[in-house]
């Protein structure tokens, strides 16, 4: 058994659970948008990490979407399809986490958008995890 590929395994298989909800509420106009907005990054923070622990990369533990896409490009890992636009969806992680006041007044989440960047997100995941699992 290869501790690296079942990590992958792992990681890829919470970042579609979180794409699950956020796929699941998406057309509920009554769910609140902090979830909506917390699980799309979750998602795509742990594709990242599938991504890298596939190849044996150690990762940082660490909710920063842009750190783990650097990490990715220093490796030479080609970036996702939507890498540039990927860590502007972290600011709901950190208001969900940490407000109690509610909802982010002042950030708006196209749910169409998020579901799209994070099914793209995980298909290229995927991509990388087949290619390291022919490898081995």
């Amino acid at each position: 058994m290869n501790l690296w590929l079942e990590t992958a395994r792992r990681l890829l298989a919470k970042a579609k659970d979180d794409r699950y909800i956020l796929a699941g509420l998406m057309h509920d106009s009554s769910a609140p948008v902090s979830p909506l907005g917390f699980h799309a990054p979750q998602a795509v923070e742990k594709a990242l990490k599938a991504v890298l622990a596939a190849r044996a990369v150690e990762y940082p533990m660490t909710n920063n979407i842009a750190m783990l896409l650097t990490k990715l490009t220093d490796q030479g890992i080609s970036a996702p399809p939507d890498a540039a636009e990927l860590p502007t969806r972290t600011p709901f992680e950190v208001a969900f986490r940490h407000d109690d006041a509610g909802e982010p007044e002042d950030i708006r989440l196209d749910r169409t958008r998020a579901l799209a960047c994070v099914d793209r997100t995980v298909a290229w995941a995927e991509s990388h995890m087949t290619a390291a699992e022919d490898s081995r």
